[in-house]
């Protein structure tokens, strides 16, 4: 058995490395690359091994599966969405949802509530009824967490403003997956007072453990801090002592790994535990992708195309559009509704589990969990790729989603700047703007802001600095810039597209500027040279290049006087960074 495991792990590894490897060769997102492999090792083998001439060359037995262990790989692969949720728990923090708090409650549930009944009627004109038509309307109201979440963590999106928002969506959804979960597998027997019950031992239970985290856990983790191994272990067990608690009360194992990632979040070793888990996070994961391209089935299906083409385009279309229209009328920008509307459209993993379970007790045929798993292929794969370009194809489209903004809110914000009359311009004033600004304050030099964060512009000009509000991924906040008259341009967006766009206009304009750029990797600092850029900014290599230089011949000696100014620098404007300090952290890359 052990032994069948093993080799059923390495088969499903193998394959996803040499799949990923020809992906990676044509540039290509991984999840795909997975999903690819799943299909491989699943419905591709089972159609070659049932093809005559193969069937007798090879005399292969009727049957004949790759993986023998299915069941155990799907449970290995719901692992892998616990431990994801739990990384999320340590990495999200939840004083920065206070300010999408109402788009991620009432928002939300206008979207659950609407696509429940835009599903359940489509299920029922196709020929659906009764329970399997409850249960196919839920596909449509469910974002993947393990897509989305991977795609915004890869992208070190999970603080943005559009992060938060689609975290909280997210969140809200699968509370709404977990009593649907719920109320669907006892429908028989469902009665209101069961839930009710069911509801307030969930509420003593987070009670209970929250109370004897705070008392217990501080103390445990301080005690087990001083090895790495031990705090290691320590985070994973409280993780599944967490989840096999919820699990016992009927919730999901995930919203309890979830639980306990942010409570131990809340504790200072929190980024030691996640640089830990995180490979196991992977490994796992990649198991997940995998399953779910084995576990597609082609028998039947065709009976089905008209339904699932409806579906696919409610899923990929529909649901994104309003999406869309709900942020957009609580006063987000186009571009953060646009994010966060692309991104949810997907079936999830909830969405599998809860039709396997309807499938499992009688509710839900064999061929729609195929088609369910058909469909969430192939969102899945749309939704990666589209992740992937968002910024390329808002460009495309944004002129046509104008609509999409509350235009009560655009006229209280469309303002909020002073006239250009300085010949600096600095592009995102997130922490690497907010240092080369309060840089250029203490030597009287004011530059005129451009920001994408009603808060930040809030703030700024409160302090009489000229500020613009706006997005500059949008070409017309560009063309509002009068580079003419502009000696320095710094732009502290870390995104290749939207650096390229500001170089060549800016360049175009006026030959003379000088452009100092931020980028995320080496590649994309040496295009940017490549594009005209004076000077680009490394983060990552920032620190390093800055205690090269000290180290450096006649620097040594004077290392004590930097240690001085730079304590006195630190003391200076300590006050200030205090005090801007929750919203440089709930902010981070609120757009850029």
């Amino acid at each position: 058995m052990a032994q069948n495991v093993f080799l059923d792990i390495g088969v499903i590894i193998i394959v996803a490395t040499l799949v990923a490897l020809l992906a990676k060769r044509f540039k290509q997102p991984m999840i795909p690359a997975y999903i690819v492999a799943g299909l491989i090792i699943g419905p591709g083998v089972t159609f070659f091994a049932n093809l005559p001439f193969i069937t007798n060359l090879f005399h292969i037995p009727v049957g004949f599966s790759v993986i023998s262990n299915h069941e155990l790989i799907t449970t290995l692969s719901e692992v892998g969405i616990a431990l994801l949720l739990f990384i999320v728990g340590l990495e999200i923090n939840l004083k920065g949802f206070k300010e999408v708090d109402k788009v991620t409650s009432y928002g939300a549930m206008i979207n659950i509530l609407l696509l429940i009944g835009i599903g359940f009627f489509m299920s029922v004109a196709f020929g659906f009824r009764g329970v399997e038509a409850i249960y196919l309307s839920f596909i449509f109201v469910f974002g993947s967490t393990m897509v989305i979440i991977k795609s915004l963590s890869d992208k070190k999106d999970l603080e943005s403003l559009h992060g938060k928002i689609i975290i909280g969506f997210l969140l809200v959804e699968d509370l709404v997956a977990i009593l649907a979960l719920f109320v669907l597998t006892t429908i028989s027997d469902f009665t209101f007072s069961v839930l009710f019950v069911s509801l307030f031992i969930a509420t003593i239970t987070i009670v209970v453990l929250v109370l004897l985290s705070d008392f217990l856990l501080p103390r445990v983790f301080k005690f087990v801090a001083d090895s790495k191994d031990l705090l290691f272990l320590t985070a994973l067990g409280v993780c599944f002592l967490f989840s096999i608690v919820f699990h016992r009360i009927g919730f999901s194992i995930v919203i309890g790994s979830f639980m306990a990632g942010i409570i131990i979040g809340n504790l200072p070793y929190n980024y030691e535990i996640i640089g830990r888990i995180r490979s196991l996070r992977d490994f796992f994961s990649t198991l997940f992708f995998v399953s779910l391209g084995m576990q597609l089935q082609l028998e039947g299906l065709m009976g089905f195309m008209p339904f699932f083409i409806a579906s696919l385009l409610i899923i990929t279309f529909l649901k994104p559009f309003l999406t869309m229209l709900i942020v957009g009328s609580f006063g987000y920008r186009k571009y953060t509704s646009f994010k966060v509307g692309t991104s949810l459209a997907q079936v999830s993993e909830f969405s599998l589990i809860l039709i396997s379970q309807g499938m499992v007790l009688g509710f839900v045929s064999r061929e729609a969990f195929s088609l369910v798993v058909m469909l969430a292929i192939v969102t899945i794969i749309i939704t990666t790729y589209v992740m992937d370009r968002q910024l390329s194809l808002y460009r495309k489209i944004g002129h046509m989603l104008g609509f999409i903004e509350a235009s009560e809110h655009l006229h209280k914000t469309k303002h909020h700047y002073k006239k250009q009359n300085s010949d600096i311009i600095l592009c995102g004033c997130d922490r690497i703007g907010r240092s080369i600004l309060t840089k250029l304050m203490a030597e009287k030099t004011y530059p005129l802001v451009v920001d994408y964060n009603p808060r930040i512009v809030s703030k700024l000009k409160e302090q009489g600095v000229p500020v613009m509000y706006g997005d500059i991924t949008n070409e017309e906040i560009v063309e509002h810039l009068d580079f003419k008259k502009v000696k320095v341009l710094i732009n502290t967006i870390r995104n290749v597209e939207t650096s390229l766009l500001l170089i060549k206009e800016a360049k175009r304009l006026n030959k003379k500027i000088l452009i100092i750029d931020c980028a995320n990797k080496i590649s994309e600092a040496l295009l940017l040279y490549e594009q005209g850029a004076d000077y680009v900014i490394l983060p990552n290599f920032l620190g390093g290049d800055y205690i090269s230089f000290l180290l450096g011949n006649g620097n040594l000696g004077k290392l004590s006087r930097k240690r001085r100014e730079h304590i006195k620098e630190l003391n200076k404007h300590k006050d200030h960074f205090l005090e801007d300090r929750h919203i440089s952290d709930e902010l981070h890359h609120s757009h850029y």
